[in-house]
């Protein structure tokens, strides 16, 4: 067993295996860590290639690394905590101003979006978006039941684009009184030419936003996310 062939090794380094905490998994299914599933994915173009197969005694009888590349996915359980979350969002502001729903669900669509944007995510952006949008029209036709579809779209939907006010994109869902739009999951996707990790640049300590003697400091500090390609948080760091 893997296992009883550990155990000395890490005995060595004065270190002991959790069985309970560890699991072997092939490099086809993947682990989960930190809310990514790190596994080998076919690379795109060979959807209908067979690319690995397992053998009776569940070993692999060929795997062919040369279609295939090693990917780390937003895990089942990330994603799915992440939808209960804004559900239970709407639920709890169902009785609320839209002005608290838009706040309380940007803060959680901004965290999920910026923590995964950085790996392959495209989609489960574009899902958790149209999961997204039925919660918003489920929220509309509860606030307003005996108004029609399209006096409810007017009122609570931006339908043009106004870079301006964050509309990016029609058909953006926004509060009717202080015109704050609800973000998208797809507004933070980076583009796989483009992709990095993001660092978070902390803030010296002895500084601070209220502080009228740290302004020239934060100044600088944009400018400086500005050219390393924080542009879209620095932009929306209000909505």
């Amino acid at each position: 067993m893997l296992y009883d062939e550990l155990e000395p090794i890490l005995a060595r380094r004065g270190l002991e295996l959790s069985k309970d905490k560890t699991q072997i998994s092939d490099v086809v299914s993947g682990f989960d860590f930190l809310g990514f599933n790190l596994r080998l994915a076919k690379r795109f173009g060979r959807k209908y290639l067979v690319t690995h197969e397992f053998d009776d005694s569940g070993e692999f009888a060929y795997l062919r690394t040369d279609a295939m590349f090693s990917v780390a996915l937003p895990s089942k359980k990330s994603f799915t905590k992440g939808k209960e979350t804004i559900n239970t969002l709407f639920i709890q502001c169902s009785g609320r101003s839209p002005t608290q729903l838009v706040i309380k669900t940007n803060r959680v669509i901004r965290g999920w979006a910026v923590s995964k944007r950085a790996w392959e995510c495209f989609a489960h952006f574009k899902a958790l978006d149209n999961y997204l949008y039925i919660l918003q029209n489920r929220y509309i036709k509860r606030r307003h039941p005996n108004k029609n579809v399209d006096w409810r779209v007017k009122k609570d939907f931006a339908l043009r684009r106004n870079a301006s006010k964050g509309y990016f994109y029609k058909w953006v869902f926004r509060d009717p009184v202080t015109g704050i739009p609800m973000v998208h999951f797809f507004w933070f996707w980076r583009k796989k030419r483009a992709a990095k990790i993001i660092y978070y640049i902390a803030v010296k300590l002895d500084q601070a936003k209220d502080n009228p003697d740290s302004r020239q400091y934060f100044r600088d500090r944009a400018a400086m996310l500005f050219s390393r390609g924080y542009a879209d948080l620095t932009k929306r760091a209000n909505i």
